[in-house]
C-alpha cells in the first residue's frame, strides 16, 4: 500500500503554500498519495500514514498555528513519521547563527515530535 502524507502548511503571503506544493510533488514522483492543506483546513490526520508540517519564521518564531497544529494532534502524530520545515529570511542569513536560530524556532513549534 502507498504511503498517503498529508503536508499541513500555515501561510501569511503564499511563499510556504509554494513549497508545500513542491514538497508534494517530489513525494508523488516517489509514489505517495499527497494531500496539501492549509493547517487550518485539516479536520482529522487519521487516515495519514505520515506528515509534513511547514510554516512561515516572523521574528524569529514560526507562526503559531503550527504550534497548535502540533498540539491538537500529538498523540496520533506520535505514532506516525513526521517532518518539518520552516521557511524566512533566517535560513539564507549568511550568519551562521541564523540557521541555528531557525532550526531552534522550528524544533520548539512542534516539541514533542521528533521529525524523522
Amino acid at each position: 500500500m502507498a504511503a498517503h502524507i498529508l503536508v499541513a502548511y500555515a501561510t501569511r503571503n503564499g511563499s510556504t503554500t509554494e513549497i508545500a506544493l513542491a514538497v508534494a510533488k517530489e513525494l508523488e514522483h516517489a509514489g505517495a498519495t499527497v494531500t496539501v492543506s492549509d493547517m487550518k483546513t485539516v479536520n482529522s490526520v487519521t487516515d495519514y500514514t505520515a506528515v509534513v508540517i511547514g510554516g512561515p519564521l516572523y521574528m524569529g518564531s514560526l507562526v503559531k498555528e503550527v504550534a497548535q497544529f502540533v498540539g491538537k494532534y500529538k498523540e496520533t502524530f506520535s505514532t506516525m513519521p513526521v517532518a518539518a520545515f520552516a521557511v524566512g529570511i533566517s535560513p539564507k542569513n549568511p550568519d551562521p547563527g541564523a540557521v541555528v536560530q531557525a532550526a531552534g524556532a522550528l524544533n520548539a513549534a512542534i516539541t514533542p515530535l521528533q521529525p524523522v
